[in-house]
């Protein structure tokens, strides 16, 4: 091996292609005592490239030191992961402008001496995560939003309802478990509420839905829309992280088209992630967001709580502006956080390659850390004249129209509220007007509701109210002390009082399952029935199936046990209104 050394030396110098010192210093040097591995630092990319692309020299967009940074990132935090049972991850970083990928890191990194193939194979080591399509989570929820925002069906600000529902044997609830009565779109988006999310979904229509995220890109949604239902927008779908992160990409593209004007044709198509210096970026899925809407959805993400001591992130100048959102699917199996600066999209997946769900496994708690290490390394991509904090998504300010909006209702004024310009896409015809400021009729004391069967108009004194039906009212008052409640109707108009309703049944829900819960003894409890009257202290009559159980003043609530199968909740008031609920017992 020497000799073959210096014999080839002694070419290069007689052909006069290296000088005398550098032939006699390279003589000198000592020979390696093995081969020096070849860098293997996006084994599964390479590994796809050469089964799509036998024989040839690829020429990809990786940013060879971002990605040699963040696999350094993710190995140290693999290490952690498996004290947790949790042993895959992966990381894809796009640009935002031109769609190259930076960064592709399809599962844990391994050091050196852990990769032997009996390794990769005992936990889907070599498997290319970010191809492979998984539960969804709530990552789908700002598409949504979007969508809708942008058929004028939809504010930021708009009261949406937080009340339990149920639909044909579906009965979502939010991850805390709590109910808010209503909560503004873009609270609901950032705290990422389950029962708002679905009761739009509801609303906008499932198949609607679909088309739009498969013109979005996300291709995997092969299922019909019957068969995905309303759980769609909680996990039910499947998508890869390549096509999630590149459609949240997308959005934060549309976002800067006024700061980076693009051509005519590419204004007109959504984008797509490249992987070698040939491909494309644009495609033939004609886009149906308007840069103003993209820039609206992304004002809502910037809200997302942030895990741990990031939670404090505004006190810091050099912290990074990021839109972004996590998911985590059912049985806590998948765990996602996708986010979005002006230049940078990164998507980040952790879970279990088998499937297994582990305790604790959600999107804030283990994918969204990841993210924010892969975003801190991005720095040095920005300016040294750049503040990463400054670094922000500059709003279309051309794109937008102004509108008058109720200030707490977030709904077209009616005259009766107290109203607040709004900025709003100049494309979208929003036309809600309020249903919650309305015009009541008081006594002359104004404690009692009166009208005109029992009480001269002009002894009456009119006010404007806020007003939630009462199911919201229930659940909302108790986060907002300020909320006023209507005041009862004076005992000589009760009796000739129509077209107001007097309660409303909170649960069960229409055609709602009930579970009777589990006592510690064993035996089968009671379910609690709950109701809402107005005023508080009128006397509500219970009956189960057309037999009377009861009656209630102040606090409407009723605790049975009853057998399997449907039955019939009815409640009659002291004036002869009633309503009545079908549900099912499943179990006894």
């Amino acid at each position: 091996l020497l000799a073959k050394r210096n014999a080839l030396l002694k070419r290069l110098f007689e052909q006069q292609i290296i000088d005398r010192l550098t032939y006699e210093l390279a003589q000198q040097e000592p020979l390696p005592q093995k081969p020096h591995p070849l860098p293997r630092l996006a084994p599964h990319l390479l590994d796809s490239l050469q089964k799509y692309y036998p024989a040839q020299r690829f020429h990809s967009t990786l940013d060879y030191a971002l990605q040699q940074r963040l696999n350094t990132i993710a190995q140290h935090y693999a290490e952690q992961l498996k004290l947790a049972d949790i042993h895959n991850l992966a990381i894809l970083v796009l640009d935002n402008q031109d769609f190259s990928t930076l960064a592709y890191i399809a599962n844990a990194p391994q050091k050196q001496a852990q990769r032997a193939a009996s390794t990769k194979t005992q936990h889907g080591l070599a498997i290319d995560l970010i191809r492979r399509v998984r539960s969804t989570g709530s990552t789908l929820k700002p598409f949504l939003f979007a969508t809708m925002l942008q058929q004028g069906e939809l504010l930021p600000d708009m009261l949406v309802s937080d009340v339990p529902v149920h639909y044909a044997g579906f009965m979502p609830k939010n991850y805390d478990r709590q109910y808010r009565g209503a909560v503004t779109a873009k609270q609901a988006l950032a705290q990422s509420l389950n029962i708002p999310a679905v009761n739009l979904l509801s609303q906008y229509g499932v198949a609607r839905f679909q088309a739009f995220l498969t013109k979005m890109g996300i291709s995997s949604l092969h299922r019909s829309a019957q068969d995905y239902g309303l759980s769609l927008i909680l996990g039910g779908a499947e998508a890869s992280l390549w096509e999630l992160t590149e459609a949240y990409a997308n959005l934060a593209h549309l976002a800067q088209m006024s700061a980076h004007p693009p051509s005519k044709i590419q204004h007109s198509y959504y984008q797509q992630a490249r992987l070698l210096q040939q491909d494309e970026a644009q495609t033939q899925r004609n886009r149906e967001l308007d840069p103003a809407t993209a820039w609206m959805t992304l004002q809502m993400l910037l809200n997302v709580a942030r895990p741990g001591d990031a939670g404090h992130w505004q006190k810091f100048s050099s912290s990074q502006q990021i839109a972004w959102k996590t998911g985590t699917s059912f049985g806590q199996r998948d765990a996602w956080a996708i986010g979005t600066t002006p230049q940078h999209t990164i998507g980040v997946w952790v879970g279990n390659a088998n499937g297994e769900g582990r305790a604790g496994l959600t999107g804030t708690q283990v994918a969204a850390p990841l993210l924010l290490q892969a975003f801190n390394a991005l720095s040095d991509r920005y300016s040294s004249r750049q503040n990463p904090r400054e670094v922000t998504f500059i709003k279309p300010k051309n794109a937008f129209k102004v509108i008058q909006v109720c200030k707490k209702d977030g709904y077209l004024s009616n005259g009766l509220c107290d109203s607040q310009a709004y900025s709003i896409p100049k494309s979208v015809n929003f036309t809600r007007l309020t249903p919650h400021h309305l015009r009541i009729h008081l006594d002359a004391s104004g404690q009692y509701q009166v009208h005109s069967g029992c009480e001269s108009p002009h002894q009456m004194q009119h006010q404007t109210r806020f007003v939630l039906p009462p199911a919201q009212a229930y659940y909302y008052q108790q986060y907002h002390a300020d909320y006023q409640a209507l005041p009862p109707y004076r005992a000589d108009c009760q009796q000739h009082q129509t077209g107001d309703q007097r309660f409303s049944i909170i649960y069960p829900a229409p055609q709602a399952q009930v579970y009777l819960p589990t006592e510690l003894d064993g035996r089968a409890g009671n379910v609690v029935f709950r109701a809402l009257a107005q005023p508080s202290e009128q006397r509500l009559y219970w009956h189960i199936d057309q037999r009377f159980i009861g009656t209630t003043e102040t606090f409407h609530q009723q605790a049975l046990h009853l057998s399997k199968g449907k039955h019939r909740l009815t409640i009659v008031d002291e004036t002869g209104q009633q309503q009545s609920r079908v549900f099912h017992v499943l179990s006894e």
